[in-house]
């Protein structure tokens, strides 16, 4: 039972259960379930999309004749897509877990940022609308389970489901904005068998949950704390940023060595459960996880080629950061969709070694001088003739004392 001081913190999205979705549930405007709600419709674009350059990626894809997550299926496991918000994107096989009405917002919140279509001006939702929302919930409310937190056994069972019919949904993409507060039973052996059947995994990296607003403890590190995210090889862990840039630490996100790449959050557009555009506000993982997945949507659609394991690559190798150098804060950097639909390999098939793809070429090398056929007959002749004149030297000196000798 929360005290009431603590029920206010929650409420007010600055305390955060352990075992919960990686960020609050959004504001009045994406929680809302009435008509009079609190809009996007005919505001301001995307802050998120804007600074991914998300925009360009898409033109790029419709000069392919390729619409943004076309042939991909995203599988969300959370709190369910509210029924009037499946008007807003192409949602198929749902399926839940968990007894209850749609409690939550997390769960459509989380699908819109990956692919709410277009608004009725135009202006984008989500990062990939041409993808397929694979409804999974396995939660109503962050406190389903007696320990106050998203129960593990319903995750673990759909996770399983999703393994063995992940081929015949063409899921390329799974998202668990969450964090389950541990390692859970079965937990990594099914999402392996995720990652066997061609899944890009993406999960939160993690919030932190104290609501102070100031900075992060000295060392703080929360690796192997924050579970799916806290599987290195398996798991997409996705941090967040205010700003789009790599050195941007918000004092609510928990720094942690698991992050593999970090987006923006603050001001991304979502679907509300009443299925009108709305804004989420604040920095936070789950909906970093969310635009995470759109983006692993979209280089799906551009390279069907490759696998999960080529992919995750891809993305880790394109961010704006280094893998090499990986932070805390934003793993190797935040996320760039261009260059991860336009870099072509350099030969590797793991992903690494890539190259702008209007190149031509791979790493620069230093020039060299023009072969001359004739350099090495004119050197022999210069040394031949240094010789010459050295016997022609030393007979001149050594003429008069010979003379003298036969006198």
């Amino acid at each position: 039972m929360l005290s009431s001081g603590a029920a206010l913190l929650l409420a007010t999205g600055l305390l955060v259960p352990l075992a919960a979705p990686a960020a609050a549930d959004p504001g009045s405007a994406c929680d809302a379930v009435g008509a009079d709600v609190v809009s996007a419709e005919s505001d301001l674009p995307s802050r998120p999309l804007q600074l991914l350059g998300v925009p360009r990626a898409t033109e790029l894809l419709e000069q392919r004749g390729i619409t943004p997550g076309e042939g991909v299926g995203v599988a969300v496991i959370d709190s369910g897509v509210a029924p009037a918000a499946r008007e807003r994107m192409d949602v198929v096989a749902p399926r839940s877990w968990a007894s209850g009405d749609h409690d939550s917002a997390h769960g459509t919140t989380v699908a819109g940022l990956v692919a709410g279509r277009p608004r009725e001006d135009g202006k984008p939702i989500g990062v990939a609308p041409g993808a397929r929302i694979v409804d999974l919930r396995v939660y109503t409310a962050p406190d389903d389970s007696d320990t106050g937190g998203i129960p593990s056994g319903e995750v673990v069972s759909a996770l399983r489901w999703l393994a063995r019919n992940a081929a015949d949904l063409e899921v390329g993409v799974a998202v668990m904005a969450f964090d389950l507060g541990g390692d859970a039973p079965g937990l990594k052996r099914a999402v392996r068998r995720l990652v066997a059947a061609d899944v890009v995994v993406v999960g939160a990296g993690g919030n932190r949950v104290d609501g102070t607003g100031e900075p992060a403890p000295p060392g703080e590190d929360a690796r192997g704390t924050v579970y799916p995210a806290a599987y290195d090889e398996e798991v997409l862990a996705v941090g967040a940023t205010g700003t789009g840039f790599t050195d941007d630490a918000s004092t609510s996100v928990l720094l942690n060595s698991d992050i593999d790449v970090a987006v923006p959050t603050h001001q991304a557009v979502s679907v509300a459960r009443n299925g009108r555009a709305c804004y989420v506000e604040g920095v936070a993982t789950s909906w970093a996880a969310g635009l995470a997945a759109g983006v692993v949507a979209l280089a799906r659609s551009a390279h069907p080629d490759l696998d999960a394991a080529q992919i995750q690559a891809r993305l880790i190798r394109t961010a704006d950061g280094s893998p090499e150098a990986q932070t805390r804060a934003t793993g190797a950097g935040v996320l760039q969709p261009v260059e991860a639909l336009t870099r072509r390999s350099g030969g590797d098939d793991d992903g690494d070694g890539l190259v702008h793809a209007d190149s031509g070429a791979g790493r620069a090398e230093a020039p060299t001088d023009p072969v001359d056929p004739v350099a090495g007959v004119l050197a022999d002749a210069r040394w031949w003739g240094l010789l010459g004149g050295g016997l022609l030297v030393v007979a001149l000196v050594l003429r008069p004392l010979l003379a003298r000798r036969r006198s």
